[in-house]
């Protein structure tokens, strides 16, 4: 071995160095790129705005005639549950009271399971998923029913 040979390695092996460090340099801007986008999809998946919100503007279109408030979509309680308001004339005629599961969303009925005196969380509110957008809209035709809203 010449000092050539000793000169030549030592440049192939910063080249090398160099050529590694810039592919962990370029791998650190992808993680920085995709924990970046990550956070924002974090930020965007809430449940109420990527569920509640499409669900509710198919309910407006069906009942023209309320006034939902779905400004904000507060969640309340252990179980979470967001509760969307209808007006006719400045009283309140339908509740939806929406509720996270596994698969989605599920929307309260009226019935309780058990003794609800002792269920200050509301868990004893029975729910069902949503599976088919016409049973929500049932489930509000009922309650507009029972206050005389529905011709």
């Amino acid at each position: 071995m010449n000092l050539e040979d000793i000169k030549r390695n030592y440049v192939e092996l910063n080249l090398e160095r160099k050529r590694i460090q810039d592919k962990i340099d370029q791998r650190e801007r992808q993680i920085y790129r995709l924990e970046n986008k990550k956070e924002r999809l974090i930020n965007k998946s809430w449940w109420g705005d990527v569920l509640i919100r499409p669900i509710m503007e198919l309910v407006k279109a069906e009942f023209p005639q309320l006034t939902w408030d779905t400004e904000r979509l507060v969640p309340m309680g252990m179980c979470n549950r967001v509760s969307v308001f209808a007006q006719m004339e400045g009283e309140t005629v339908a509740m939806i009271g929406f509720t996270p599961s596994v698969d989605g969303v599920n929307y309260d009925v009226s019935s309780r399971r058990g003794d609800y005196m002792s269920d200050p969380n509301g868990f004893s509110i029975k729910s069902e998923p949503i599976t088919d957008i016409k049973d929500l809209f049932k489930h509000i035709e009922k309650q507009l029913e029972k206050k005389g809203e529905l011709n």
